[in-house]
């Protein structure tokens, strides 16, 4: 109800169909009925879409050593065999009037993660996991929704977090890659993929290093 000179605002979001080129243009006009009878029309408003939204996903490790392409994960110190994940889908714009990215999820898939778990590390193995961020851990999947996480601006990012605690575990067979994903109410699935070598007891059996090479810090 709207008294005698108050003016009402309604909000609302209008969102492009995936895959409409740009110059496209939407008209739209506010009509109102009252419960007595009188009927208003706006005038019309015409908004031009200009670009869709150009989204792109990253994931990154702290607790890993980088070496000829591959993450090892060692309980030799400084390190402690615990492995923090970090995962961050972007809003990369290429122009004014990039779309906002409306409702996101992110999954990652852990299933070979899980594997390895179960098979070379004391248990009890999903205890090792540890998820931020309101993600949840359903099956191999941990995932965030659009309740965990915000419709994204041009430029802008969300980031998600979790741990993995490798210590104690025995060296594994093979390279474990895991894969994540995102999609988004206005784009379809991206993913990208990150591997660990897990289990080996010390930086030295990872290769040979020279004084002045650089083994810590954060690698992706």
């Amino acid at each position: 109800n709207a008294p005698a000179g108050i003016a009402g605002t309604l909000n609302f979001k209008l969102k492009s169909i995936l895959g409409t080129e740009d110059g496209v243009t939407y008209t739209g006009q506010a009509h109102i009925d009252s419960d007595i009878g009188i009927q208003v029309d706006s005038g019309t408003a015409t908004v031009e879409i200009n670009s869709v939204p150009l989204p792109s996903i990253t994931k990154t490790a702290t607790g890993v050593i980088d070496y000829n392409g591959n993450h090892y994960v060692v309980d030799d110190a400084p390190y402690t065999g615990v492995v923090n994940y970090t995962v961050t889908l972007y809003n990369t714009y290429q122009s004014t009037g990039v779309e906002t990215i409306f409702d996101p999820i992110i999954e990652d898939d852990l299933t070979d993660i899980i594997s390895e778990l179960t098979a070379n590390c004391p248990a009890p193995i999903l205890s090792r996991i540890s998820v931020q961020d309101g993600g949840a851990l359903a099956g191999n999947t941990i995932t965030w929704d659009a309740t965990d996480l915000s419709d994204i601006v041009p430029g802008g990012n969300d980031a998600v977090h979790y741990s993995v605690d490798y210590s104690g575990c025995s060296e594994g067979a093979d390279i474990y890659t895991n894969t994540v994903s995102a999609e988004a109410a206005n784009f379809t699935t991206i993913d990208t993929s990150y591997n660990v070598i897990i289990g080996l007891a010390s930086v030295a059996e990872i290769g040979n290093f020279a004084k002045g090479d650089k083994i810590n810090g954060t690698e992706s």
